[in-house]
């Protein structure tokens, strides 16, 4: 694995700056790798967009090193894999985006909330030229700030015929100055707020749009997640300019 730089801080913003750019390589790898880009022009693409070439080894080796070695990173990537062969299974068969957020819908619900390791935010992707294909790009990030935050890049990015948003939030009402206010993450811990599943999608030409929202409840009996669809608070008044 390439030496990583040293740093006297890891509050120093050098540091943070550093983390910053790769994390956004590791996720331009990412969303190259979905469009079936040669490593090679990957490298180039990267290289085009400003960023040095050992950045773009260090945001490798860390992905393939996470895959491989980190026993979380790990068992995530082998639980995805299985909660997608279903939906892998079914890939030809989708010809439409209301079939393509019906089928990720039924599989992020039955499958992906129900495994600790796959129950995070997901943006799935759908081509429907040459051959059919659904692929992801976890949204999970560590750099405090919602995994919604980096959807227009995604979507932009790779330019799929459909995306599906699926991930966790936490709902509160609050007045107008309340939100002004609000942090990032400081709903998680309030006893008042409730935890809640969102699913926001739509087509390349912005004319199919998917919007869920659902409230979550925990089965005791066998522990498995439950899910209620809710009507009261549609999950298209909760768009904002952080979706395509």
């Amino acid at each position: 694995m390439k030496k990583l730089p040293k740093f006297n801080d890891k509050d120093d913003e050098e540091y943070h700056r550093f983390k910053k750019r790769i994390l956004d390589v590791a996720m331009e790898i990412q969303m190259m790798t979905f469009k079936s880009k040669e490593p090679s022009e990957i490298f180039d693409k990267l290289i085009e967009k400003g960023y040095k070439a050992e950045e773009c080894m260090i945001a490798l080796d860390l992905l393939m090193d996470a895959k491989n070695n980190v026993p979380k990173i790990k068992e995530q990537a082998e639980t995805i894999d299985k909660c997608m062969k279903t939906i892998f299974e079914q890939t030809e068969k989708i010809n439409t985006a209301k079939q393509f957020y019906n089928l990720v819908e039924n599989v992020y619900l039955k499958e992906f909330m129900q495994y600790d390791e796959s129950r995070l935010p997901i943006c799935f992707l759908w081509n429907k030229k040459g051959k059919p294909s659904i692929g992801i790009v976890p949204m999970e990030n560590f750099t405090g700030h919602s995994p919604m935050d980096d959807l227009k890049r995604v979507v932009y990015g790779i330019n799929p015929d459909a995306y599906l948003f699926c991930g966790e939030a936490s709902m509160k009402q609050m007045t107008k100055d309340e939100v002004k206010d609000y942090e990032y993450g400081a709903l998680q811990g309030d006893p008042q707020s409730k935890d809640i599943l969102i699913m926001l999608g739509n087509t390349r030409e912005g004319n199919e749009e998917f919007n869920k929202l659902f409230d979550m409840k925990r089965n005791k009996e066998d522990t498995k997640w439950e899910f209620e669809l809710n009507k009261q608070v549609p999950a298209k008044n909760l768009e904002s300019d952080k979706l395509p």
